[in-house]
């Protein structure tokens, strides 16, 4: 009795009509925080609507595949000539006795060779025969779907299913817990609920991109330093790549500003081939190794720079981690920390003779005429440029640029221009050291012409390897420039071992429906008569189509030259 109750069509229908009808409960109720979609279906009532309709295919598959396979294995041709005539595609022709043989060895070559009886040869074959098996391709994949969801509502009692959690991780600092969304019983609310990660995530840095002249985030991105056993892996999230990692899925999820985090941006400088340089600018807490390798290339790993203290002359290192030698650490080079304050010379590198700023911010001179004149003064700490700035002609202010805790201020004295030519002026500026005003000196110069500021001396950086000495000049430079406020980055964190099973599932079942409704079950029959030198044949299809007519015009070619003329 309970075999044929589960192996009916009828049970099928009502089973998928009480699925549908939770969904819709669960979806007019999904603005409730604690029911709806994601609970109804977590939910065991929901897993056993589906678990009866897994027993359901079942027991229908396995109740109508002997017959199909019996209709198959036993397929022979009619002899009887009414059968034929009977058809829709029928094919009837007498055949001159001499190509009796030429005949036989045709239906051959073409069809499956059936019985012979009584002078009447039959033969048939079958076409698409896939067909008949697309129901059960089809019901396998739902079964391997509904096994999936099975899977899923038994692994997510166990916790081992992470639906929709969030990691919350200030700069950084490190974590090795998630927050998954649960309820609240006692209060019918939605609250979130800790769980142990199993591995470390520890938030290097966040970089937040806005829009031209707007405050709404074009992209953000979390550098992360995830540790386990020992080992410790750098990657970047964005928004439009995600970290898999033992299993979970972690992707960038929001952001939101942390008081409690303080920033520090510096700009970092590496001198290259054929006087050229890289120049970026980041931000990092002391303490917290800043990458660099996204931004300046080295092919033997990846770069971070290490800085422990947030303060001039403080020591910074450029480490070289290689995760092909067993993430293994190298110092590889080393300095002191550079500051706005922290100048020994300076060169004037313009002369705008009318000075005036576009809308989009570039200085250009309205007219030859000097008019405004202003010049740009750029400071150095060494062969290190450090920081630019407009100064106009005898006005008395610091000049554009001028920073609070900077040590010196220029003031554009004077000028002299050649009248047979514009070429190669003059310049005369005065060094004023701060906050007392003091001038320590009146220099003339020409554009592109250094000049070093009294009582001031240049020092190099060095490089250093693993156990050796000071070697050679250090390509890189840190400038620190300001501070900045900090953020705590929102991660979303996914494990969904089943999914494999859904998408493989999905892709049965449209190769099951590819067989249905493409493919079509023929089968050709064939008999030959001798004692009425007859030739009949048929092709039988359940729903024929363009396809099928083409078919059997083709087949009446083949056999078309058989007949008496």
């Amino acid at each position: 009795m309970l075999i044929k109750i589960f192996s009916s069509t009828y049970t099928a229908i009502i089973l998928i009509a009480l699925i549908v009808l939770a969904s819709a409960y669960g979806t007019l109720l999904a603005p409730s925080p604690t029911k709806g979609v994601a609970t109804l279906y977590a939910s065991p009532i929901f897993s056993l609507l589906f678990f009866l309709l897994a027993i359901n295919i079942i027991f229908c598959s396995l109740r109508r595949l002997p017959k199909v396979l019996k209709h198959l294995k036993h397929l022979s041709p009619p002899l009887l000539p009414d059968y034929y005539m009977r058809q829709k595609y029928s094919y009837i022709a007498e055949v001159n006795p001499a190509k009796k043989e030429p005949l036989l060895r045709l239906l051959r070559k073409y069809l499956h060779y059936g019985i012979t009886q009584d002078g009447k040869h039959g033969f048939f074959s079958q076409k698409g025969i896939l067909n008949q098996f697309g129901s059960y391709v089809l019901h396998t994949g739902i079964l391997i779907i509904l096994s999936g969801g099975l899977m899923r509502f038994i692994l997510l009692q166990t916790g081992y299913v992470v639906p929709n959690a969030r990691l919350i991780i200030p700069e950084a600092q490190s974590v090795d817990w998630f927050f998954v969304p649960g309820e609240d019983k006692s209060k019918g609310t939605l609250r979130y609920v800790r769980r142990s990660l199993g591995f470390k995530v520890r938030c290097l840095d966040f970089d937040e991109v806005k829009y031209p002249g707007s405050d709404i985030p074009e992209s953000y991105s979390t550098t992360v330093e995830i540790e386990e056993g020992g080992l410790r892996t750098i990657s970047i999230i964005d928004m439009n790549h995600t970290l898999r990692w033992q299993g979970f899925k972690i992707h960038q999820l929001g952001f939101e500003p942390n008081d409690e985090v303080s920033r520090y941006l510096v700009e970092v400088r590496k001198k290259t081939n054929k006087d050229k340089e890289q120049k970026v600018i980041v931000d990092f807490t002391p303490g917290t190794p800043i990458p660099l390798t996204p931004f300046m290339e080295d092919n033997e790993g990846v770069l971070l720079l290490w800085i422990k203290e947030a303060r001039p002359n403080a020591q910074w290192e450029i480490t070289r981690y290689n995760q092909k030698k067993t993430a293994q650490k190298e110092i590889v080079y080393t300095g002191s920390l550079l500051s706005s304050s922290d100048i020994d010379s300076f060169i004037v590198t313009r002369l705008v003779p009318d000075f005036r700023i576009d809308e989009q911010g570039e200085v250009f001179s309205a007219t030859p005429e000097f008019n405004n004149p202003a010049i740009y003064v750029v400071t150095y700490k060494g062969d290190i440029p450090m920081r630019g700035r407009w100064c106009f002609f005898r006005k008395e202010f610091r000049g554009m640029g001028t920073q609070p805790g900077d040590p010196y201020a220029f003031k554009f004295v004077d000028y002299h221009i050649d009248p047979s030519s514009m070429r190669n002026p003059t310049l005369t500026v005065e060094v004023v050291q701060l906050p007392d005003e003091r001038v320590i000196g009146r220099f003339q110069l020409g554009i592109n012409e250094p000049q070093q500021i009294p009582g001031t001396s240049v020092t190099e950086d060095t490089v250093t390897s693993p156990g050796s000495a000071l070697s050679r000049n250090n390509p890189f430079s840190v400038r620190l420039i300001s501070t900045t406020q900090g953020y705590t980055t929102i991660l979303g964190l996914v494990r969904e071992p089943t999914t494999p099973l859904t998408f493989i599932g999905g892709g049965i079942v449209v190769l099951g429906a590819f067989f249905i409704f493409f493919l079509r079950y023929r089968r050709i029959f064939a008999l030959y008569d001798e004692h009425s030198g007859k030739l009949y044949i048929t092709l039988v299809c359940r729903n024929p189509g363009w396809r099928t007519e083409q078919e059997w015009k083709k087949l009446l070619n083949t056999f078309s030259f058989l007949e008496t003329k």
